[in-house]
């Protein structure tokens, strides 16, 4: 996967205000980017400096063969409440040349079609928010920059939502998100870029920062009377071993899961459920920004080597 375009040296303040510090960010081409960081930390301007509504104070936008055509859609969306739905698309295309098949395929496919001549005023949020994806996808755009774009959306609607970005990453665009919502989007996300302050403190794909930032698996061993005998094997691995009052819980790389699960396959006895946590988007976010969790994992597997044997 190569660089499709740089944010270099990205400073941007309003007055007296400074609101970006030195960006300096890679995406890759085809991958799928979630920008991450608390409220005030830069997020929507660093999206418009990069869809190009706005022009930083110094620094650029690089790429191999100039500015990508961009698809951007803002976090709040807002229309002429007295153009339809259609009317709005129609708009907006007359600026990427976009067919009118294309307009009628984007609507269907954002699931407007039923409702492209009702006004706009006539709009739920999660409507609206579908008139700014599809107005995003018009001209095929290389690079889609979405801010919260989710916000409003129903249930089915995210799932729809997320299918169409999917399709888009595979077809070959490349896709900037922002969000709030870690467990929303870490299982669509390739890539994500951690910003507090105005400055990027961690970047790169989700797999590669988990193994660089050393965050162990866990496995947790539920206690049935015969645990205590794994823990002698279990430690002579290597692995950190914590005992408790329903079992013991094990902290491993990823890559070793499996051939912790073969020993205890190995070892005789009853040990009961075995309960596997991959770190995650989660695990990155409190560890990139220092902050301890009190929260239930966020992921899971249960696996009962009574019933599954040898796994």
């Amino acid at each position: 996967m190569n660089e499709l375009c740089r944010l270099h040296q990205i400073h941007m303040g309003y007055g007296r205000e400074v609101v970006l510090r030195g960006v300096d960010l890679p995406i890759q081409r085809g991958s799928i980017l979630g920008l991450v960081g608390e409220n005030g930390s830069g997020k929507s301007t660093l999206l418009k400096i990069l869809s190009g509504v706005l022009r930083p104070d110094s620094g650029d936008l690089r790429g191999a063969g100039g500015r990508p055509r961009v698809g951007y859609m803002p976090e709040n969306c807002q229309w002429y409440p007295y153009l339809s739905g259609a009317q709005v698309l129609r708009y907006f295309a007359s600026y990427v040349s976009a067919s009118v098949n294309d307009q009628q395929a984007i609507l269907t496919r954002v699931g407007l079609w039923e409702a492209r001549d009702k006004k706009v005023a006539a709009y739920s949020k999660g409507m609206k928010q579908k008139l700014g994806l599809a107005q995003a996808l018009l001209g095929a755009p290389e690079l889609l920059v979405l801010d919260e774009p989710t916000n409003g959306l129903d249930p089915r609607g995210i799932i729809d939502f997320y299918r169409i970005l999917r399709e888009h990453a595979q077809a070959g665009a490349t896709i900037v998100l922002s969000s709030h919502l870690l467990a929303e989007i870490e299982d669509h996300i390739t890539h994500v870029a951690f910003l507090r302050d105005g400055r990027i403190l961690r970047s790169g794909a989700c797999s590669q920062l988990v193994e660089h930032c050393g965050l162990p698996s866990r496995v947790f061993i539920r206690d049935e009377g015969d645990v205590a005998f794994l823990q002698p094997v279990l430690r002579s691995q290597g692995w950190g071993v914590e005992s408790s009052d329903h079992g013991i819980e094990v902290l491993l790389p990823r890559r070793e899961v499996g051939s912790l699960l073969r020993a205890i396959a190995g070892v005789r006895g009853d040990v009961g459920d075995i309960e596997i946590r991959h770190a995650g988007l989660n695990d990155l976010y409190l560890h990139t920004f220092g902050v301890r969790s009190m929260a239930a994992p966020a992921a899971s597997a249960v696996v009962d080597v009574r019933r599954n044997g040898d796994v």
